[in-house]
């Protein structure tokens, strides 16, 4: 085949049609022009294809936000497309409720077509690469060599692209790499069938590798599945603040709450941070109840430091609620007891006792 393509005749066409890339030799052909290549992003439904799609196979009509929605949950994938619309009419069901059976891979359909035409068809080293590496929702070389084991990450993924596995290049470069979201879903659920033993092993090496990086909140959801509080601690006392001023305040809540008492009573500032979460969410009455059990708790005396940077979220809390003479003690309070290197602590005392002074009239 490779000698025929080098020497077909010009007024010839050649279509090839391969899940895989095929090893033609074709870069020669692209190089010179001479090659058409139509693959998975190509084939991909845009939103106005979805709806003309749906409005075929549906007996009754969906709206255009709705379709352009589904087409987006599936990433344009026709076949999922399809899957969604012969369960809606088999349960004579909506799309929308097809769509969310699909996304959490509760579809047998969806199931048993990636079982029979993907997983069954490879061999046991790629199934194994695919299930291990599906953890992640980006991955690189480093990220791979660390989580799978396989030597030479780059070529295993480029490798995985040819095969034609549903994996999609993230950057021009090629450096980035992620799995189609509902294959990505589908290979995980299978990872936690047939790999639940090595799973925590595989999240601490995938957390390991992301912090390496320098991406604390990707290694976070892996420390968060391993069930490794220790490590989970770890990033948090270095990194949390950052995501704190970064608004990545959902992560940071499920990453404390899945703490013990006892981790957050050794490392107080923990516990600042889960108050501030609080204040940030205008649960105040909570803020003064958590400080108070951690100071009555703690096994160690808080060094005075400390004591300023939980009087200065007190007196936030009291200004909030429009205590002004409390918010005005805290603040003083805090001040007294703050180095001049606890500068946040100290800037929101300062902005207390000024707004109190503004508020009288001083």
């Amino acid at each position: 085949m490779r000698f025929f393509l080098r020497h077909q005749p010009e007024n010839m066409t050649l279509v090839v049609l391969s899940r895989n890339l095929p090893q033609l030799g074709i870069a020669n052909l692209r190089v010179r022009d001479q090659l058409l290549e139509i693959g998975s992003q190509q084939l991909a439904f845009t939103h106005q294809e979805a709806k003309q799609f749906f409005d075929c196979r549906l007996t009754s009509p969906i709206e255009a936000d709705d379709s352009s929605r589904l087409c987006d949950d599936v990433a344009g994938w026709a076949t999922a497309l399809q899957l969604i619309a012969l369960s809606a009419r088999q349960n004579n069901s909506s799309a929308q409720h097809s769509a969310r059976r699909l996304a959490g891979i509760n579809a047998s359909h969806l199931s048993d077509y990636l079982v029979d035409e993907v997983l069954d068809n490879v061999d046991a080293r790629t199934r194994n690469f695919l299930l291990k590496s599906s953890l992640l929702r980006s991955m690189n070389d480093a990220l791979i060599v660390r989580v799978t084991g396989e030597e030479n990450g780059q070529m295993q993924l480029e490798e995985i692209e040819r095969q034609g596995l549903f994996l999609q290049r993230m950057d021009d470069s090629g450096e980035w790499f992620r799995y189609h979201p509902l294959f990505g879903s589908f290979l995980r659920q299978r990872c936690q069938w047939e790999l639940a033993v090595e799973l925590p092993e595989i999240h601490r090496a995938a957390a390991e590798s992301w912090m390496a990086q320098g991406f604390p909140s990707e290694a976070i959801h892996h420390a968060l599945a391993a069930g490794d509080a220790k490590m989970l601690r770890d990033i948090l006392l270095n990194h949390a603040w950052g995501m704190f001023n970064h608004s990545e305040l959902g992560l940071l809540e499920q990453s404390l709450a899945a703490l013990p008492w006892s981790n957050l009573l050794e490392n107080p500032r923990l516990i600042l941070l889960q108050a501030w979460l609080m204040q940030s969410q205008h649960r105040y009455s909570e803020v003064n109840t958590l400080l108070a059990r951690a100071e009555q708790e703690m096994s160690v005396e808080m060094d005075t430091a400390m004591h300023g940077d939980f009087n200065a979220l007190r007196a936030q809390v009291a200004i909030n609620d429009g205590d002004q003479d409390e918010a005005e003690r805290l603040s003083m309070v805090a001040l007294e007891e703050l180095p001049l290197a606890n500068y946040y602590s100290r800037i929101v005392a300062t902005s207390v006792h000024g707004e109190v002074l503004h508020c009288k009239g001083s």
